[in-house]
């Protein structure tokens, strides 16, 4: 629900009411426009977002909120970006202002199209700490580039620092999270980051004029064409693409309408690239002579950085050889271009330049944010030979063996030396075969040291229970065939690679035993995934013969079978029995080949007899079915709310055609044959147009979210209007929570909220509803909502002024007061929808605040506490626990469990106040509805 607060960090000490916690009622105003040049801020940030938006679309892909075609949409979306920042570098690898402005644009819309397509997810298997550092680096750059007000950063960061001080108190035990804790805090960070995307304003940007640039480009183009550096033909051509530019900006001042600024800026882009292709034709000759070098340095730019990265551990091996891998390709599209004269033109060039770009973009873009994913090379020289040492040192490693190793990482080292260049750094191939060579060495260290202790390993055993389990799966239909026949050849190809162990000169040693072992619980654990995950139901061997003998008696019966055809089924029948009584003979069991071939004989019966059957003359007495089945899919479809009314009522009328019809056809001795033939096929029409209206229409139920924002304004206007009192208001709010609280169970199942558990949802808030709609009926409003209340408290301000019953100094400050809280009405009014009721109550509250501290000053008082003041009203509360045990009003337990909740709420402040020694206003809130709640339950 929009702005609800939920106290999580409080709930796991004393359950929390979050219904009425409100965002502070500050004075920042939303309508604060931005500057014209705000929106630039963060535009030179291009890589890290892309980083950024990258993880996310994995990462949603993982955890299921994407399905791996969307989030393919989403990665060619970002190449897409990717590639445009390419070809804006190519001049001379930098971004201008606009394109990079154009790139940030574009980033934001994906982000935003992103956010609003994700799902619920399914895997709580996340990167906790990841995810709130996204999250808040978003936030913090939407305050820097001012596309957050102060007001809505707070909001944010408070629901954020809620999440983290959850997370705090999840790991109090032993520091870390378990599986339901991980997703409950990645839903509500997901819940977060997609209320930031929404939250966040579109870039106020000011884009100059075009003018200035064009007549620029214009006069670059006269100069060369007067220099000679441009040909009559290339000022011509570029005079064509100068003059479209300006005719498409003409065309847009002619439209009647401002400019807007993404068509300014795309104008501007244009004359940006255009420049670059003036430059290119100006310095075509120098283009000629030198494009060979400039593309070696580009090329040796890119190998060294590559190689750096490998050297400092900033890349893996693996990442290190695939980006070789692409500079070659790359090479080897010089090397294609080149072939007639060895050169390349100057569009060839700038085709390189672009491909080079998009590397080194992505090399950078690989790197960014890491400190070392890997030792690097003088770290993992060190790394082996620490291994080797301390292996030795614990006779791990015979000292022939040990001798041997160093012998081949000072050889390591030696190659290292000579290959090392005279400033330090390595050749890109020099580094990759450094990478490999200690990757053999290591995995040799591996293979060399003595296993401490022996496990005792049965393959026959291990091999048999498999053969068993897989045999099961195919009798009990819970393995397709296809599924056995794969998971029996990885059997069998275990079985040949233990055969080949035991041939070989030395037999089956120790470490192949566990190799195969190794194989073995791979294939056990894909078994059971495949019988685990199997989606359609399973039907075992015996109910398909009985399925074979059903069809077979009932073709016979309708005569679609003959009785040679049923004598010949029934033999084959007999034949597959022997056959299955034959392979049992031995032990009794089937192997899973035995099972998979016995298997695949009578599934082979059942579509034969499935062929006969359909072969012969059509069955049409189901017609009664047939008709119970579509009335019955009607129905379903319209409940779950996946047709509408007006399509069930469609889908009925023709239903109800197709009934007249039959009646008709009934009259007068019955159907033929022919008639039954003709409702047969106008049955089948219908059930595919019911079916299709099924499977195209969007579930139609009522929003539950809505219904409980409806409600939630509701009771904020009653409270505002005075018909409801806040402490009834916070029962309601309590229901309120529950029933969230259950729709939020519902969503942590993975699959998202069903249709039955959204209409459960719905009955319950209708029942709130009605009790909501029972409480409010006599009640009278005693203020006409917030504005009747804040008038009242303005009319007193004014009236105390006029009798100059205030100093000037508290009247001053009573007015700013008032000013404040106008203001954050006003504010939670700009943020979208009616004002909710945790909004209302901190607005109340503040009021309420507000004028009793004006009846203070002028001599008024109360005998209430300040609703704030929680330290006295603790002691009060203590207090009056005390006197009611001592006047017998309440048991000594339940003295006992009204201070056990006032411990925690103790415990809870010290908590709230371990940062800075003070409580915020909603911490001031979660407090006070608490001791309020204990007070209830303490007789007066």
């Amino acid at each position: 629900m929009r702005r609800a607060k939920v106290f999580a960090m409080a709930a796991l000490f004393l359950a929390l009411q979050p219904g009425l916690l409100a965002s502070p009622a500050k004075a920042n105003d939303l309508s604060n426009l931005i500057g014209n040049l705000s929106g630039l801020t963060n535009f030179t940030d291009i890589d890290s977002r892309q980083v950024q938006i990258e993880r996310r679309i994995r990462d949603a892909i993982s955890s299921g909120r994407l399905t791996w075609a969307e989030g393919d949409v989403y990665l060619k979306q970002l190449a897409q970006i990717e590639r445009s920042e390419a070809d804006y570098r190519v001049s001379d690898n930098k971004l201008s202002t606009w394109e990079s402005m154009r790139l940030s644009l574009d980033l934001d819309k994906l982000s935003r199209d992103l956010e609003t397509h994700m799902r619920d997810r399914r895997s709580g298997s996340v990167d906790i700490d990841a995810m709130q550092a996204d999250i808040l680096k978003r936030m913090t750059d939407g305050l820097s580039g001012r596309r957050l007000t102060r007001q809505e950063y707070d909001d944010l960061k408070y629901d954020f620092d809620r999440s983290a001080s959850l997370e705090a108190l999840y790991r109090q035990s032993d520091n870390k999270l378990d599986y339901d804790e991980t997703m409950k805090l990645a839903l509500e960070l997901d819940r977060l980051s997609n209320r930031l995307e929404r939250t966040l304003h579109d870039r106020d940007i000011s884009i100059g004029d075009a003018d200035a640039r064009q007549a620029e480009l214009d006069k670059k183009i006269q100069d060369g064409l007067g220099s000679g550096k441009l040909t009559g033909d290339e000022a011509q051509q570029l005079r064509a693409d100068f003059n479209r530019i300006s005719e498409r900006e003409a065309a847009l001042k002619a439209s009647g309408r401002p400019i807007s600024p993404d068509d300014r800026l795309a104008l501007l882009i244009d004359l940006e690239r255009l420049n670059t292709q003036i430059e290119l034709k100006l310095n075509n000759s120098e283009t000629a002579s030198a494009g060979s070098t400039q593309i070696n340095v580009r090329k040796s730019q890119i190998e060294t950085l590559i190689s750096e990265a490998l050297v400092q551990g900033r890349l893996t091996p693996l990442e290190a050889q695939q980006f070789k891998t692409q500079l070659d390709r790359v090479q080897t599209l010089i090397r294609d271009m080149s072939q007639g004269d060895g050169q390349l033109t100057p569009i060839e060039s700038q085709t390189i330049s672009v491909e080079f770009s998009m590397l080194e973009s992505r090399v950078n873009r690989t790197m960014l944010g890491r400190t070392g994913v890997c030792p690097g090379i003088t770290g993992r020289v060190a790394e082996i030979e620490q291994r080797i040492n301390d292996s030795a040192s614990s006779r791990r490693l015979t000292d022939s063996e040990a001798a041997t190793l160093r012998a081949e990482l000072q050889r390591i080292k030696e190659i290292a030396a000579s290959t090392r260049k005279t400033d330090g750094t390595f050749a890109l191939d020099s580094s990759l075969a450094l990478a490999s060579e200690l990757e053999r060495l290591s995995h040799r260290v591996n293979q060399s040291l003595h296993d401490r202790t022996e496990i005792a390993i049965d393959l026959d055993q291990k091999q048999r229970e498999l053969d068993t389990q897989i045999a099961k799966g195919v009798l009990a239909g819970t393995l397709t065939l296809a599924e056995a026949r794969e998971l029996d050849a990885e059997g069998d190809r275990i079985e040949r690679k233990e055969a080949e162990f035991r041939n070989s000169q030395n037999g089956l040693n120790y470490r192949e035993r566990l190799a195969l072992a190794y194989d073995l619980e791979q294939l056990e654990t894909k078994v059971d995934q495949q019988i685990r995950d199997s989606e359609k139901e399973p039907v075992d061997l015996q109910a398909q013969k009985a399925l074979i003998d059903k069809m077979v008696t009932s073709a016979t019966i309708s005569g679609r079978l003959t009785n040679d055809e049923a004598r010949a089924i029934k033999s084959e029948k007999d034949r597959l029995t022997a056959l299955e009584f034959q392979c049992r003979t031995s032990d009794g069991r089937l192997t899973a080949g035995e099972s998979i071939l016995i298997a695949s004989e009578w599934d082979k019966l059942q579509r034969d007899v499935k062929k006969q059957t359909q072969d012969k003359e059509r069955d049409l007495s189901d017609i009664d079915l047939r008709q119970s089945r579509i009335q019955r899919r009607i129905s379903e479809g319209l409940s779950t709310g996946r047709i509408t009314a007006r399509e069930a009522d469609r889908l009925a009328k023709d239903f109800d055609a197709i009934a007249t019809k039959e009646s008709q056809f009934r009259a007068d001795g019955g159907l033929s044959y022919g008639e039954s033939l003709t409702l047969a096929i106008e049955l089948e029409q219908l059930t595919r147009r019911v079916e299709n209206a099924i499977a195209n229409g969007k579930i139609n139920l009522p929003d539950v979210d809505s219904r409980q924002r409806e409600i939630d304004v509701e009771l904020a206007a009653a409270v505002a209007s005075g018909r409801l009192a806040l402490k009834d208001a916070q029962n309601f709010r309590v229901e309120i929570d529950r029933i969230a609280a259950e729709e939020a169970g519902y969503r942590q199942s993975g699959a998202g909220i069903s249709v039955s558990e959204t209409q459960m949802l719905l009955t319950e808030l209708d029942k709130l509803q009605a009790t909501v709609d029972a409480r409010l009926k006599d009640s009278k409003p005693v203020w006409s909502g917030l504005d009747g209340r804040r008038n009242e408290v303005s009319a007193q301000l004014t009236q105390l002024e006029q009798a100059k019953k205030l100093k000037p100094e508290d009247l001053f400050k009573f007015k700013s007061e008032l000013n404040r809280i106008t203001q954050a009405q006003g504010a939670f009014l700009a943020s979208g929808g009616a004002i909710d009721l945790a909004e209302t109550v901190s607005l109340v509250n503040d009021l309420d605040l507000l004028k009793r501290r004006i009846d203070s000053r002028i001599g008024v008082t109360s005998v209430n506490l300040a609703w704030d003041d929680i330290d006295g009203r603790q002691a009060d509360l203590d207090r009056r626990i005390n006197k009611a045990l001592m006047r017998r009003m309440i048991s000594p337990i339940e003295a006992q469990k009204l201070r056990t909740e006032s411990s925690k709420i103790h415990q809870a402040e010290a908590i709230f106040k371990a940062n800075d020694g003070s409580l915020s206003y909603f911490e001031k809130m979660a407090l006070a509805g608490q001791l309020d709640k204990l007070n209830r339950r303490i007789p007066e």
